[in-house]
């Protein structure tokens, strides 16, 4: 855009047209292509700039120019059509002179729009010219024109008076009748007909009219017989029967679809001319037909009657009408007029009619007329593609459904509803809809096949990443209705990885649906950009960008489009310029949101250049997420000033503390602790810091602490300025360490103008213990937990339990105590303390926690996470909002909230919840980062997923669980040589890693999230059992074998590591197991020739496992026998 901005001017417009060009793309795309770019190189480029005017855009099929002057526009367009009159290509041409607006990428106005419609008048070769460009070409030109009389424009308010330039020596023909005046004619006639006629039916005896102008065609004709139905009249004076009247139009679309001889126009571009005084020329010109179906329907009571027509629009005939009068019992009689009249068209057109699709599927399993009309009430609900739509369509098809319940049409639209809330966004649960999408495709082709839930399925598949299986649906859809097209099937098969096929069946839905959906070119624009057809894949995307539509992410995603083939032709700067533009409509879209949105894309190397594209154009890696309305905080680690290091802890408890009562201010956001100590031991810039954690403020301060005597230094900083906003130093008795800490949190909430609620009030002027040295111990506990290892976790139970000892009402540390705790259940570290202790004393604690301060969010989200592990996953969201409604700015509670809603399987509600935990805490720890990359595996964002996997294994690189969760988003993505690399790793760090044993762990999680892990893990090469071993069938024991040795026996082994071990099972079942200082009892009992066990480890899961035989076992190795198990694998001989 000029730095003037808009333009606007008096200018010539040239628009031009190429004729046949969608029959010669599917002819011979290559052949036109060149032929094309042979044809402004040599004929219109040069002849353009000769003339001194200039090419303001390509539009993929034609072009549009600007000249000074009339003249030299006229002139040009002649030379051009002179040129090119040997060759392959033949152009209409339009000219006018009007005002137009230049915003500096491109034209518009009604001068551009006259001389776009006017073009489209001329013939093939031809030039058509406005009255105000013929007044000044008259007599300067040394051709004749001929007055082709005044023309209706679109969306211009009055007629345009149109000329045509006669080629040289040709004469002007006698003017024809212009369409009004016979308009006017036709009426007459009508009437005068109609009282001569009486009681005969009134259009059978109506004179033929004006046929139907081929040069107006906006297609040519296809050599099979092309038909559109119109919408049937209502007449019923009743707007409830509209769905009735709406039935018949496309139900008869359906059967005539069902034949391969026939081409019939889509519903969606026949339906715009519902209720609109529409000419029957005029709708054969628009949709490129020859036929037309219209007709009327009028219900009085169970009495029905129908009218139909057949019309030949070009020899403007009606070759068929028929008047049915018939009771409505139910819908036998209905779908019989529809066969009737489709069997009339077929016998008329000379063609062969099959009722493989359409309303045959209703008419089997649907046997009343009323759930006809609500079903036609459903349909129209879901076309919407809106929530209030979806809801309504799942009420109505569900009333349908509960009547007739082995409904394939039923079945196949109910599946629609439940896919069509994934694809707008508003499932709260999209594996449940996912698969009850699918029980329902599945069950209406159970009862008889078709399209459309082949095509849920195809879908459905799609986005599972299983693109053969999407494919084989999509193509047995296609099968099914040959003389229809479904714009869904070009765009499965184009993130499918079939581009070529996706190009040419979606010209096809074009063709067969003039009136498409707004979506459907950008399918087309889409596959041949990946083909590599930049050319009309621009003007494609130019066009999309000049048509209104109300699907606002339309102009944005065409914006994109047009960036990425920029930079794919080198053209940069142009690129930039798109990409602007695309974020003037998306202002937070961005190349990580495009990846994920991108997750089922079966072409990830053409993913990976389209979004390097859409980086080299200037796109956002990563949403730039604006700055609170509220103000933000960073605490960053006070600097221990003490010169002891073993005064470090007291200095990170009081930054922790001042991040807890800060966290306490609802009108202030704080980050979370992880990210700002990234920053300790380091000498960084304030500005930097606001800037990488997107806050306002940052805190920073020491400590220094010398007996009892503390001094603080604090300072509030403006993170954009620099500017110190408040800064104090305090010396105190270190027994007024918690008066200062409130001091100094007054200080921020005044200087930041905040005011605090009364509640909020008198939870920051609460002490956490009125005892020291228990105060002491929970800080030096907390620091030591935080380091989540072996030793740490030790010392921090320990230190726990001393300041409790010091003080039994210390709320703070019962919390703790109760966090570590069940971390060591959690995730087994029974060498620190056994599970079942473990599991006992963080449930004794949160007991002792939350009656001392039921509002205790430590204590609230650590028994959210014990009851989602239990499988209570309601009960756990509930007490994991309750303890946000006190701690809205924790991110540990967003993040366990959002773990617990992804294992519920409601994971749009946990990407949510983690995403609002990642702007609180944008820097998570090792463990955080699994459990951020948890909740994007499962929402199949997988390159989110692995990449915080990679952070989380960079961080720790001993640990298994990450290599092992990296290695199954690897294997989701189709990367398998990075997951065998990954899964490598896993054998090394943990070498008896099974399905078996993540399985068990894995069993709390809804089954949909459960198989969705277990299959990445499957797909990474994780072995079944422990060290890979696999059993010999031929050599495995039976249940009634194994309850015979088993059960009242005793054995002697060694695992597979060499450890030995005696356990024994008495006739009940009890069971007991020794392995070195270690005793565990379990209870076994058999299922089937299963052995299975119930115990302490394993969280109190059961676990069933062959026994197998071992042929080349001994008595005195103690291995006659062979088990595996969850963790290890197990040899040894029965003592007798």
């Amino acid at each position: 855009m000029s730095e003037g901005g808009d333009q606007r001017r008096l200018s010539a417009i040239l628009a031009a047209d190429m004729v046949g060009y969608t029959r010669r793309m599917e002819e011979d795309t290559d052949g036109t292509v060149a032929a094309w770019k042979a044809a402004r190189s040599d004929a219109i480029d040069p002849t353009v700039a000769a003339h001194s005017g200039r090419i303001v855009k390509l539009t993929g099929d034609g072009f549009l120019a600007e000249f000074s002057t009339v003249l030299d526009a006229v002139r040009c367009a002649i030379s051009i059509q002179q040129t090119l009159l040997d060759g392959p290509l033949a152009f209409r041409m339009g000219v006018n002179m009007g005002d137009i607006i230049d915003d500096g990428e491109d034209i518009h106005g009604e001068g551009v729009n006259i001389a776009a419609r006017i073009e489209a008048l001329a013939e093939p070769g031809g030039i058509c010219i406005s009255s105000s460009v013929h007044d000044q070409v008259l007599n300067r030109l040394d051709h004749q024109f001929e007055d082709m009389g005044e023309i209706e424009v679109k969306n211009v308010a009055r007629p345009v008076r149109v000329f045509r330039v006669l080629a040289e020596g040709e004469v002007a023909s006698t003017p024809v009748l212009r369409f009004a005046l016979w308009r006017n004619y036709a009426a007459a006639a009508v009437v005068i007909v109609a009282a001569i006629a009486g009681a005969v039916i009134w259009w059978q005896q109506r004179p033929d009219f004006e046929p139907a102008d081929q040069t107006k065609f906006a297609y040519k004709l296809p050599e099979k017989p092309s038909i559109a139905v119109l919408p049937f009249d209502n007449m019923s004076g009743d707007p409830d029967q509209e769905f009735l009247a709406d039935s018949f139009s496309e139900n008869i679309i359906a059967i005539l679809s069902a034949s391969p001889e026939l081409f019939v126009i889509a519903r969606n571009s026949t339906f715009v001319y519902k209720s609109k005084p529409t000419k029957v020329q005029k709708v054969a010109e628009d949709l490129g037909v020859r036929y037309v179906i219209e007709g009327s329907v009028l219900r009085t009571g169970e009495q029905v009657r129908v009218t139909a027509q057949l019309i030949d629009a070009i020899d403007g005939k009606h070759l068929w009408a028929k008047r049915y009068n018939r009771e409505l019992k139910g819908t036998k009689e209905l779908f019989a007029i529809q066969d009737d009249i489709a069997i009339q068209i077929s016998q008329e057109l000379h063609v062969s009619l099959t009722f493989g699709e359409g309303i045959r599927r209703i008419s089997k399993s649907i046997g009343d007329f009323d759930t006809v009309v609500l079903l036609g009430r459903a349909n129209e609900a879901f076309q919407t593609w809106s929530p209030d739509g979806n809801r309504e369509a799942e009420s109505l098809y569900g009333a349908a459904l509960n009547t007739y319940p082995d409904s394939d049409f039923v079945n196949s639209n109910m599946g629609w509803v439940h896919l069509q809330k994934m694809m707008i966004g508003i499932s709260k649960d999209p594996r449940t809809d996912s698969a009850k999408a699918r029980e329902f495709a599945e069950k209406s082709l159970s009862i008889n096949e078709n399209s459309y839930a082949h095509l849920v399925l195809a879908t459905i598949d799609m986005f599972a990443r299983d693109h053969n299986s999407a494919i084989t649906h999509t193509d047995r859809a296609i099968e099914l209705l040959p003389g229809g097209a479904d714009p869904v099937a070009g765009w499965v098969k184009l993130h499918s990885g079939q581009p070529k096929e996706a190009a040419a069946y979606t010209r096809r839905v074009m063709r067969l649906t003039p009136f498409h959906v707004d979506w459907v070119p950008l399918v087309l624009a889409d596959s041949l950009v990946r083909l590599g057809q930049y050319d009309e894949a621009k003007a494609i995307y130019q066009g999309v960008l000049a048509s209104p539509t109300k699907d606002v992410t339309l102009h944005p995603r065409s914006l994109r489009g047009l960036a990425a083939v920029s930079v794919f032709e080198g053209d940069i700067g142009r690129a930039r310029g798109f990409a602007e533009k695309s974020l003037a409509f998306q202002p937070d879209r961005s190349v990580s949101e495009i990846r994920r949105a991108l997750f089922y894309e079966k072409d990830q190397a053409f993913v990976k250049r389209y979004l390097d594209a859409l980086r080299q154009a200037g796109l956002p890696e990563d949403p730039p997420s604006a700055k609170p309305k509220k103000p933000s905080i960073a605490v960053l680690p006070f600097t221990n000033m003490s010169g002891d290091k073993d005064q470090e802890y007291f200095a990170d408890g009081m930054t922790d503390d001042l991040i807890t009562d800060l966290s306490r201010v609802s009108g202030l956001m704080v980050i979370a602790r992880n990210s700002t100590f990234t920053y300790k031991g380091k000498a960084v810039k304030v500005q930097q810091v606001a800037k990488d954690l997107n806050v306002s403020h940052v805190l920073e301060g020491s400590v220094r602490r010398e007996g009892d005597q503390i001094r603080i230094n604090a300072q509030l900083i403006d993170g954009k300025t620099g500017k110190h906003l408040w800064a104090e130093r305090y010396d105190r008795d270190y027994r007024d360490i918690f008066a200062l800490q409130d001091e100094v949190t007054a200080k921020i909430v005044a200087a930041l103008k905040l005011k605090l609620t009364p509640a909020e009030k008198t939870m920051l002027a609460r002490k956490p213990t009125e005892n020291l040295e228990a105060y002491e111990s929970y800080l030096r506990a907390r620091q030591s937990y935080y380091q989540l290892d072996t030793a740490g976790l030790t010392e921090a139970l320990s230190l726990y339990r001393k300041a409790i000892d010091n003080d039994p009402t210390f709320t703070d540390a019962y919390a703790g105590l109760a966090a570590a705790s069940a971390y060591v259940w959690r995730f087994q570290f029974f060498w620190v303390l056994r599970p079942s202790k473990a599991r006992q004393r963080a449930e004794r604690s949160i007991e002792r926690a939350l009656k001392l301060d039921p509002s205790n969010s430590e204590a609230l989200r650590t028994r959210a996470g014990i009851q989602s592990f239990d499988g209570n996953h309601e009960q756990a969201i509930a007490t994991a909002r309750r303890a946000l409604s006190s701690a809205s700015n924790d991110a540990s509670t967003h993040r366990i909230l959002a773990r617990i809603l992804t294992d519920a399987g409601r994971v749009r509600e946990g990407l949510r919840e983690i995403e609002t935990a990642l702007r609180l805490d944008p820097k998570p720890n090792t463990t955080d980062a699994k459990d951020t990359g948890w909740v994007y595996f499962h929402n199949q964002d997988y390159e989110s997923a692995s990449s915080f996997y990679r952070d989380a294994v960079k961080g720790a690189p001993n640990d298994a669980t990450a290599y092992n969760l990296l290695a199954a988003s690897y294997a989701q993505m189709g990367k398998l040589a990075e997951a065998k690399a990954a899964n490598a790793q896993v054998v090394q760090l943990w070498p008896a890693a099974s399905l078996r044993y993540l399985s068990i762990w894995a069993r709390h999680m809804e089954k949909g999230v459960r198989d969705h892990l277990l299959e990445g893990l499957r797909k990474s090469g994780i072995p079944e059992w422990p060290f890979g071993f696999k059993g010999d069938e031929a050599n495995r024991l039976t249940g009634n074998e194994i309850k015979t040795l088993y059960y009242g026996g005793k054995r002697v082994g060694k695992d597979w590591a060499g450890n030995a071990y005696e356990s024994e099972t008495a006739e009940d079942g009890n069971l007991v197991f020794r392995m070195g200082s270690e005793t565990w009892s379990s209870k076994a009992h058999i299922e089937g020739d299963l052995n299975c066990y119930t115990g302490e480890l394993l969280f109190g899961r059961k676990n069933c496992v062959p026994v197998y035989r071992n042929p080349g076992g001994t008595w005195a190795e103690k291995n006659e026998y062979v088990q595996p198990s969850a963790t290890s694998v197990y040899y040894f001989s029965f003592v007798d």
